[in-house]
Formats: structure tokens, C-alpha cells, sequence
């Protein structure tokens, strides 16, 4: 099949009058045949002496230039081996006596020597009919068979010498990538492995290699000398004299941390510095602990209220536990502890007013109700701390005094030396004394009055959370001693100030004599311009006590909530040694 660059053959040429038969004869049309390179089909193209044409640089590497080749070759052989003009001459002879086509004898000179057909890669093809003798030009002969010749020892090419080319080009170019790719990394092992870097260690030069870690450099020169530094306990005990930091090391300003010494890599040029190790601190666990809330309990003021100022918080401070030694070591505090603070101090209302307090001790009993009666009668209240076992005997007359308008509160259960209870039985004493007072009052205040004015430091600490205040006396009437009606009643009105609370007993005895001195003390005093009030009533109008005080209840439970959480303290698990 020709190309658009071919010719025209002389058929076109005739049909559009460009030639004749006379004047065209030079201008044949080339031959035409199939060849397979492989399992394809090209066109090979020969010209007028039956020669291939060479169609550039891939014509080189064609079958047909191959077969050509081979042949002249060959040729060259015969005729070597031959050595005579009669060798020479046969072969013509044999070239001619062959039937030729009619365009070779055209185009032939009778001088011109025989053309050789290539011995590969011609296929046979059919013979075209006779040109009748009117026809100035002949149409090109397509081919009806395909055959390809064999291979042959001779240097003849094989059917598939395309793909090797193919795969020769292939090879080629895979070589040279990995030649590339070769070159490349041996380039990046030189410049980040291999190539040789000086630095200066202790004022010395020192030859290693680039991007050489600094723990490699100084085991491979055996620490320059140095020695390592000791490993103590937690208490700072040697556990070990060379069991500490192998080196200090210094890089050019900065000091290097042993743990980075294997991720440190040096450069050309840098300045190192490497000293005997430092002294390491063992393995061990930093833990939290609380550190206990002291006391600050101030009960010396004269006060007829107790309560408590500031709750006791724990504080906290960090340990460390030794994972060789066991030793437990207090380190830093983390948190100030703050103290638990108990103040007294009496109410004194600043309204202008004169008021004053009454208050009754050890009942229910048979006397309750006629003490409740003149109170009643003459229109004042008063504030009862009853006994609970009383009140468990007495219950209507705890009802009645509640009912009335008065305050209930407690004296204990049983009447007890409070500080010389345990810390278990006497928050039990406290605890229990509420529970009949609430069901026969429906109270829920925390007012306490300890039995005999006995309450210390140590029971503020054990039952700060059970109570809001401890209420005391400013005038004791000493009526348990029974001086007489008239007695009780001089000492009341001869020590009532503002703010007075006055001590007196409704059970725990005969309480005949406070029944009878109880109304001139009432009617004497409303002379002197007092007014009654209860304990309670007492603090609001004061104004100064803090509010869980006023409003009767113990200390928030916001504070001992504060309190436990700094005592708990948490644990964090450390297994690196502290250098030191």
C-alpha cells in the first residue's frame, strides 16, 4: 500500500491526461507487496530495478533492510568464493533466462547487471495477466497470497525482529533509570551518611561521620574520659556510685538532656562540651497526700455564742515513692492547708433597744408547764434546751413550749461530760438529741448547748458538721443550788445588760423557787425597758454572725466537700530518674 508521498501510478496519470504511453514510460508505478513483522502486516516499497526503497532512519531497522542486507552479503560470498567472470557470468545468465515483468524490461538497460531478489522477506505473488497491447499503462497487481520466507542460518532476519527492537529500546531506557536512580542515592548516602564532618569536643578536633548521633560519638570514644554520676534514692541515699547519668553534655550554649542524647545528631563544625554525668535520682512514683488541718479553736473570748468562723481544709503536698529504696520523701506542698476556726463572741444589737434572753435547762418535766404558763401570761418567749431522754418522758409539754412560740433546742441526751466521749460516742450524744425534738416540734435547727458549758477544742473538730453554734450564758442564776427566790431574781436584775442571756432550770430538779421568782424578774425587767427574745432572734438582730449561724444550721456542706476533695489527693506514676 503506497503513501500520500508516492507517486501517482500511470493509470491516474493517464485518466487525467498528464502522460502517454511515449512519454511516461519512466514513470512506472512501484511494486507493492505485504510483509509481516510479526503478527502485522507493512508495506515495503520497491522502486523500478526491484530494489527496497529506503524510506529514513526506522527504514534501518526493518526486515526488508535486513533481508537486503543478508543478500548483498551472501552475494559477496558466492562471488568471492567463485573468483571467475564464468561464475559471474552464469549467474547473469541464470538472472536472465528467468521471466521477467514487463515494467523491469522497460525500465532495464540490456547493459545494466541483473538485480538480485532478496532472499527473505519477498512474498510469492501471483503472476498478472498479459497487458493487452492497446493499454499505454498497467494497474498494479494486488498480491493473493502471503507467504513469509524461513528463517535460515545465513543472517536472514526473524518475524519478530520488531519486538526485539522494541524491547532492546525498552531495556535500554530501564537501564539508565536505574543508572539515575543509583547515582541519586549513592549522592544522598554520601551527603547525609557517608561524608566525613570535624567537630571540636573539650577543645579537640574529633573526625566522625555527618549525622552521627551524639550518644554514638561518645560511646564510640568512650565518653571522652568522663565518668558516670551517682544514683540515689528519693532521700538522697546512694543507691549506686555509677549508676547516675553517663555524661553532661554540652552543645555549643545548651545543655543536652540524657534523653535526647540518641536524637541529637551533629553537624560539621559544631562545639561540644562532655563532663563526668550527673547525679540521678532513682525511679520513683510522685504521689499526692493531704496535709491535716490544724486548729484554731478560741474559745478564751468570754462569747455566750460558739460557732465555727472558718471550716479546716485540708492541704496538699507531693511524694515521692523510691521503686528501688521504698522510701516515701514529702517534696513541695501543693496546696496550704487552712485551719479550722472556731470563735465565740455575745450578740449586741444596735437598734437602741434593750433585749434580753431567757433560758431554761434539763427539762421537760412536771415544772414545764408552769414555767410555759407565765410566759403566756405575761406575753413573752423564752428559749428551752431540753434533755431528749426528757422529751422522750415529757413529750406534750415539749409540744406545748413549741407551740407557744418558744425555741426548742438541745441539751444532749442524757446530760453527759462531753469531752471525755470518744469521738464516735459523742457525735452519737449530739445526733440522738435532735431526733425527739424534731418529731415533738417539727424543728429542724441545730442549736446546742453542751452539757455544763463543757465543749473544747477537740469536740468542735470532731462534730463541726452536727451543730451551728454552742450557746452559752452571761448571767447564771446558780438556781440549781436553790438560794431562794429572791436570790434568782437579784441576778438577774442585777447583771442584765443588752444582749444578756440568762440561765435558768425547768427540769433536773425541785424548780419551785424559779417558778416563783420567774414573774418579778419578768415585770423588773420590762420596767427597765428589756424586751424579750429568743437565742435565735438574739443573733438576727446582732447582724455580725455569719449567715449559717443566723439561719441555725452547720457549717455548709459546700466547705466539707472542699475539705475531703483536698485529703484524697490523686497519684502520678513517674518510672524516668530525676537528674540533679
Amino acid at each position: 500500500m503506497a503513501s500520500p508521498n508516492d507517486r501517482m501510478n500511470d493509470d491516474d496519470m493517464a485518466g487525467r491526461g498528464l502522460h502517454d504511453d511515449s512519454t511516461t514510460r519512466h514513470q512506472t508505478p512501484e511494486h507493492v507487496e505485504e510483509l509481516h513483522f510479526g503478527d502485522s502486516a507493512r508495506g515495503a516499497y520497491y522502486d523500478d530495478d526491484g530494489k527496497p526503497r529506503k524510506r529514513g532512519f526506522f527504514w534501518r531497522f526493518s526486515r526488508a533492510a535486513k533481508a537486503e542486507n543478508a543478500d548483498e552479503a551472501k552475494t559477496r560470498r558466492e562471488s568471492g568464493a567463485a573468483g571467475t567472470a564464468a561464475g559471474t557470468t552464469s549467474v547473469a545468465n541464470t538472472v536472465e533466462s528467468q521471466p521477467r515483468p514487463e515494467h523491469e524490461s522497460r525500465t532495464q538497460t540490456p547493459t545494466e547487471p541483473p538485480h538480485q531478489e532478496p532472499a527473505i522477506g519477498r512474498i510469492a505473488m501471483s503472476e498478472p495477466e498479459p497487458e493487452p497491447a492497446s493499454t499505454p499503462a498497467r494497474t498494479p497487481v494486488i498480491p493473493t497470497t502471503l507467504t513469509v520466507s524461513g528463517q535460515s542460518g545465513d543472517g536472514t532476519a526473524t518475524a519478530n525482529h520488531g519486538w526485539t527492537v522494541a524491547r532492546k529500546c525498552v531495556t535500554i531506557i530501564m537501564t539508565m533509570v536505574v543508572v539515575a536512580a543509583a547515582g541519586c542515592t549513592s549522592f544522598w548516602m554520601w551527603e547525609n551518611r557517608l561524608r566525613p564532618i570535624t567537630v571540636t569536643v573539650n577543645g579537640t578536633s574529633v573526625k566522625t561521620r555527618v549525622n552521627t548521633s551524639l550518644i554514638t560519638l561518645l560511646n564510640i570514644n568512650d565518653g571522652f574520659g568522663t565518668q558516670a554520676g551517682k544514683l540515689l534514692s528519693v532521700s538522697g541515699k546512694t543507691l549506686d556510685e555509677h549508676g547516675g547519668d553517663r555524661y553532661a553534655v554540652t552543645l555549643g550554649n545548651t545543655e543536652v538532656k540524657s534523653s535526647d542524647l540518641a536524637s541529637t545528631r551533629v553537624n560539621d563544625g559544631d562545639v561540644l562540651f562532655v563532663k563526668n554525668g550527673k547525679d540521678t535520682t532513682e525511679p520513683h512514683q510522685v504521689v499526692r497526700a493531704a496535709i491535716p488541718f490544724g486548729n484554731d479553736v478560741n474559745l478564751k473570748g468570754g462569747g455566750t455564742i460558739q460557732y465555727v468562723e472558718q471550716q479546716g481544709v485540708d492541704g496538699v503536698k507531693e511524694q515521692w515513692v523510691g521503686e528501688q529504696s521504698k522510701e516515701t520523701v514529702d517534696k513541695k506542698v501543693l496546696k496550704e492547708p487552712v485551719n479550722f476556726k472556731v470563735t465565740t463572741k455575745s450578740p449586741n444589737p444596735q437598734d437602741g433597744k434593750k433585749y434580753i434572753a431567757l433560758t431554761f435547762d434539763d427539762g421537760p418535766s412536771k415544772y414545764t408547764q408552769d414555767i410555759l404558763n407565765i410566759l403566756n401570761e405575761k406575753g413573752v418567749h423564752a428559749t428551752f434546751f431540753n434533755l431528749s431522754e426528757q422529751g422522750t418522758e415529757f413529750p406534750d409539754q415539749e409540744k406545748a413550749v413549741a407551740a407557744a412560740g418558744n425555741e426548742v433546742a438541745s441539751h444532749s441526751v442524757s446530760h453527759k461530760y462531753l469531752p471525755k466521749l470518744s469521738r464516735d460516742d459523742l457525735r452519737k450524744e449530739i445526733n440522738d438529741s435532735f431526733a425527739p425534738i424534731e418529731a415533738n416540734t417539727g424543728g429542724s435547727g441545730r442549736m446546742f448547748r453542751s452539757p455544763y458549758g463543757a465543749f473544747e477544742a477537740q469536740q468542735w473538730v470532731d462534730s463541726t458538721d452536727l451543730i451551728s453554734m454552742n450557746v452559752l450564758w452571761s448571767i447564771d442564776t446558780e438556781d440549781w443550788r436553790r438560794p431562794g427566790p429572791d436570790k434568782i431574781h437579784d441576778a438577774v436584775l442585777g447583771h442584765a445588760r443588752n444582749g444578756s442571756i440568762v440561765l435558768m432550770h425547768d427540769g433536773g430538779g425541785d424548780r419551785s423557787q424559779d417558778i416563783e421568782a420567774l414573774p418579778r424578774i419578768i415585770d423588773d425587767l420590762k420596767n427597765e425597758g428589756f424586751t424579750f427574745v429568743t437565742v435565735s432572734e438574739m443573733i438576727k438582730l446582732d447582724g455580725t454572725f455569719p449567715q449559717h449561724v443566723m439561719d441555725n444550721q452547720p457549717v455548709p456542706a459546700v466547705a466539707n466537700a472542699s475539705k475531703d476533695s483536698a485529703a484524697s489527693g490523686s497519684a502520678d506514676a513517674s518510672s524516668s530518674p530525676t537528674t540533679k
